[in-house]
């Protein structure tokens, strides 16, 4: 009996044994179940980092391809450097009105043209000063033949400035304020009330004067350094010393003199005049003086 009731009882484990298997192994699948939605949404997730994380490497990219294609840019007008050239030349010549007839007719011949010219003739002084301006590639060429045109070469001064890296800031400043312009016209488009319409149209007309300001400054660096300033001064070789004064003039000083004593002569006739339309008032006075003085006389005597 004791080994039937044993045998119960042992099968009676083995079955609970069984059971609790079973149960673990279906809770497994069901965890198992459970828990792969949980591994695909990681996955889903990390697909979604992986894609975030290669457009932002892709925009890295890009922004240092545009960063990179900026420094090339920078570079390349480094390179190519900016220069504004002033050339100061003194010649003296034979003729000088003749010879800035022909420096100006070089400055035409090379594409240039001149900024002004005039001459300085007198007693003591005949000079002419002519400024031109051509392109900068024909700088070295316009020089040598302005000075074959003088006999001597009196001085020759160049000033050269470099405006490389002033150009470079006024580009990026010009680029930084049109994008704001261009702002500030989505936001008007969004703006709905007066008064905030008012204010960003206020901003962009300072936006706007900012622009055309670095956008004349740029134009006048483009002129500069793509021509370059010539000022000659031309002089005469000698100046020719007469021994007469040239502007002594006899004939002129007779007839000034002959002026003059005319005046002098209207000068005595009109005082003559003068005196004889108040002779009645003079002689009045003179015959009361007369009286006078003769009845002192008188008077003396007795």
């Amino acid at each position: 009996m004791k080994s039937i009731h044993f045998i119960k009882i042992f099968s009676l484990n083995i079955l609970v044994f069984l059971s609790a298997v079973i149960f673990l192994s279906c809770s497994g699948e069901g965890d198992e179940r459970k828990l792969m939605p949980v591994s695909e949404k990681g996955q889903r997730m990390a697909q979604s980092q992986d894609i975030f994380v290669t457009e932002a490497s892709m925009k890295i990219a890009s922004d240092n391809s545009y960063e990179e294609g900026g420094t090339q840019s920078s570079y390349s007008l480094l390179a190519d450097r900016m220069i504004v050239h002033n050339v100061n030349l003194s010649l003296k010549v034979r003729d000088v009105q003749k010879e800035i007839e022909k420096i100006k007719d070089i400055a035409k011949e090379n594409f240039g043209y001149v900024v002004n010219s005039n001459l300085i003739d007198n007693e003591y002084d005949f000079q002419g000063y002519v400024s031109i301006r051509i392109p900068s590639e024909r700088l070295a060429t316009v020089l040598s033949d302005i000075k074959l045109l003088g006999e001597k070469i009196v001085s020759e001064n160049w000033n050269s400035r470099d405006v490389t890296e002033e150009y470079i800031d006024l580009q990026a400043r010009l680029g930084n304020l049109k994008n704001t312009e261009k702002q500030y016209l989505r936001l008007m488009e969004r703006t709905e009330t007066i008064k905030d319409i008012l204010s960003v149209q206020k901003e962009l007309t300072i936006v706007r004067s900012q622009i055309e300001q670095l956008q004349g400054r740029i134009n006048y660096l483009d002129k500069t350094t793509s021509t370059s300033l010539i000022n000659v001064t031309v002089m005469p070789v000698s100046m020719p010393v007469e021994i007469v004064d040239s502007g002594w003039q006899p004939i002129e000083i007779i007839k000034s003199a002959l002026r003059g004593l005319a005046k002098f002569g209207q000068s005595i006739v009109n005082l003559l005049i003068i005196l004889g339309v108040f002779s009645p008032v003079w002689i009045v006075i003179l015959a009361l003086l007369y009286w006078i003085i003769r009845r002192r006389r008188n008077l003396k005597s007795k």
